[in-house]
Formats: C-alpha cells, structure tokens, sequence
C-alpha cells in the first residue's frame, strides 16, 4: 500500500485516529522547550520520545481532548496522519500543520 497524508480538522476523526493506536492527547509544558506556549503532542503507549524534545526532562502532562482541541483551533492547526494501519511508530505518522496552508514546509 502507498503512503499517503491525509489532513484532518474533524475533531472526531483525529481523536478516532489517536484512540485506534492507543494514543492520548498530552501538552508539552516546558518554557525551555516551547517559549511560553504549551506545545500539542500525542502520547502512544510505550517508550515515550521525550529525549528528541528536551534531554533528560519530564515534559508532557495528559490533557482533555477538548483542551487539546482548543488549543489547536485557537493556533489555527490542522492535524496531518499517515494512512498507514499500523505505523511502526506512531509518534513520527502525525504532524501539526497550519490549516491554510497544510503542506508548506513538507518534505
């Protein structure tokens, strides 16, 4: 099967994608890491990725998908997933893209 993205600003259907692969929705709360913004990220079960954003720090708490997604409408993001199945690593198949404008700045 071809990888494809597929962009998703149904809130209902990201929550469905994240819940399938047993992922939960988290903020990144560290000023060091994110200036003075919270940052979205999804937490999936396993070793948590934490060393690519901020070595050696505990930096993710658990949210509400419904503060998750006001955080994301009111930064204007859209949510862009792999149509893969099951990814080997689900935390590298999603991104947070800008709504208008999804794939500048894409590889």
């Amino acid at each position: 099967m071809e990888q494809f993205w597929i962009v998703a600003k149904d809130h209902g259907e990201i929550q469905k994608w994240v819940e399938s692969l047993g992922g939960k929705p988290a903020i990144i709360d560290d000023i060091e890491v994110t200036g003075d913004k919270p940052g979205l990220r999804i937490d999936f079960p396993g070793n948590k990725d934490e060393g690519l954003l901020s070595e050696g720090r505990e930096t993710t708490s658990d949210v509400t998908w419904q503060r998750f997604f006001e955080l994301m409408e009111s930064r204007n993001l859209a949510f862009m997933y792999s149509n893969e199945e099951k990814p080997r690593n689900p935390s590298m198949a999603y991104r947070f893209v800008n709504r208008e404008t999804p794939f500048e700045n894409t590889i």
